[in-house]
C-alpha cells in the first residue's frame, strides 16, 4: 500500500510550507484548503492543506515553487489603519520592536526543530534499512556454511561407498559383513538391528548412510546403493510387477525381498516415528531415479 503525503502551510508568522504523512493529520476527511491539526513531536499545530499526493517528490517540487514565488513577491507595508490596530494590542510594558524581536527567534527555533525532527526520522529509517540488510547477509552466510558442511559430508560418504562397492563389483574380495567383524564386549553392535547382519556392508558404511543418520530418505537410498549397487537398482523393480500405468510393458525383475525387508527394518529402527510406507516410497523413488539416469546415459 502506497503512503500518502500532504503539503501543508503552517499557520505561523511567517508561514512556512512542509510535507507530512497523511496519518499525522488529526482529521479523517479533509480537502485542499481545509485548516487541520497536524501532529508535531508530542503536540499538534494548525496548518492549511495545500495539496495531497502519493508522490513525495511531486509535493516537494510544488513546495519549492510556492516558496520561490513567495520570496519573489515584494513586501507590502501595512497601511495606517492596520498599524494603528496593531498598536492597540500592545501592553504598556511592550513596544512593537520588542515584541517582534522576541517572536522572530521563537518562530525560527520552531522551524529548525521541525526540520531537525524530519531529518532524524529519515536517518532512523536509513539505519533500520541498513540493519535489515546486514541481518539478511548474516543469515545467508550461515546458510552457505551449512551447505558447505553438508557438501563435505556427502563427499566423505561418496568416497566411503566407492571403497566398499568397487571391490564387490570387481570380485577381488568380499567385504566383511557386520556379523563377521569382531566386536569387543559392550560395543555398538547391541544398538544395531539384527536383520542388518545379512546386508553385506561394513559398520562404517552403515553409520555413514543418510548423512550420518540424520535423514530418513537419504539413509534408505544410501543403503540401497551400498547393498545392491547402481546397476542392479537401474534394472530391477521393488515388487517385480508392472504398474497400472505400464500394464503393457514387461515388468522388471524384483530385488531380493529379504534384503529389501532388512533395509526397511534397519531404517525403521533408526527412525521409529516414520511410517514404513514412506520408507518404501523413498526406496521406490531411488529405483526410478537410477533407471532414468541409465536411460539418459549416452552409450
Amino acid at each position: 500500500m502506497n503512503k500518502t503525503w500532504v503539503l501543508v502551510e503552517w499557520r505561523e508568522e511567517p508561514p512556512t510550507y512542509d510535507i507530512v504523512p497523511r496519518k499525522d493529520i488529526l482529521k479523517k476527511k479533509f480537502e485542499p484548503g481545509d485548516v487541520v491539526d497536524v501532529v508535531y513531536e508530542e503536540e499538534s499545530s494548525p496548518a492549511t492543506v495545500i495539496d495531497i499526493d502519493e508522490s513525495k517528490e511531486t509535493l516537494r517540487r510544488r513546495m519549492f515553487r510556492l516558496e520561490g514565488k513567495r520570496k519573489s513577491q515584494p513586501c507590502l507595508q501595512n497601511d495606517a489603519k492596520r498599524v494603528a490596530k496593531k498598536k492597540k494590542t500592545y501592553t504598556p510594558t511592550q513596544s512593537p520592536s520588542h515584541s517582534s524581536s522576541d517572536q522572530e527567534p521563537l518562530v525560527k527555533h520552531q522551524v529548525i526543530r521541525r526540520k531537525n525532527s524530519i531529518l532524524m526520522q529519515e536517518i532512523n529509517s536509513m539505519d533500520s534499512q541498513v540493519g535489515e540488510s546486514s541481518s539478511r547477509e548474516t543469515q545467508l552466510e550461515k546458510e552457505i556454511l551449512q551447505l558447505k558442511k553438508e557438501n563435505e559430508n556427502l563427499r566423505a560418504l561418496n568416497i566411503s561407498l566407492q571403497q566398499e562397492i568397487l571391490p564387490m563389483l570387481k570380485g577381488t574380495r568380499t567385504p566383511l559383513t557386520v556379523c563377521q567383524q569382531p566386536q569387543p564386549h559392550g560395543s555398538s553392535e547391541k544398538n544395531l538391528p539384527e536383520k542388518t547382519h545379512g546386508l553385506g556392508i561394513s559398520e562404517n558404511v552403515l553409520t555413514s548412510c543418510g548423512r550420518g543418520g540424520t535423514s530418513c530418505s537419504a539413509m534408505v537410498k544410501d543403503l540401497a546403493v551400498a547393498v545392491f549397487g547402481r546397476d542392479v537398482l537401474a534394472t530391477h523393480g521393488l515388487s517385480g510387477r508392472a504398474g497400472n500405468a505400464n500394464k503393457d510393458t514387461i515388468p522388471k525383475p524384483a530385488l531380493d525381498q529379504d534384503k529389501v525387508v532388512m533395509i526397511l527394518d534397519t531404517v525403521q529402527k533408526k527412525f521409529p516415528d516414520v511410517p514404513k510406507k514412506f520408507i518404501r516410497a523413498a526406496l521406490r523413488e531411488k529405483l526410478n531415479d537410477e533407471h532414468k539416469l541409465r536411460v539418459r546415459k549416452p552409450v
